[in-house]
């Protein structure tokens, strides 16, 4: 097996090449490429976090929400 790292820019080239693997019958698996300023800005979003006030307490919750239900050969 071999693997081949290609970089291709040009979108419409992109799209051939595609075809041509696809009729070849050849694997492909695409990653893109994440740019400096994505980096940026998925740290932004990152440090500003969220608001996690709104939330109660997880304890009360699960007490609230959860019934035990009847087991077999139990009480």
């Amino acid at each position: 097996m071999t693997e081949l790292v290609l970089k291709i820019e040009n979108n419409k080239d992109l799209q051939l090449l595609l075809k041509l693997v696809k009729r070849l019958g050849i694997s492909v698996q695409q990653k893109k490429i994440i740019t400096e300023q994505d980096q940026k800005q998925l740290k932004a979003i990152i440090e500003k976090g969220v608001v996690n006030s709104s939330f109660g307490d997880a304890a009360t919750y699960q007490r609230a929400i959860r019934k035990d239900r009847k087991l077999p050969f139990r009480d």
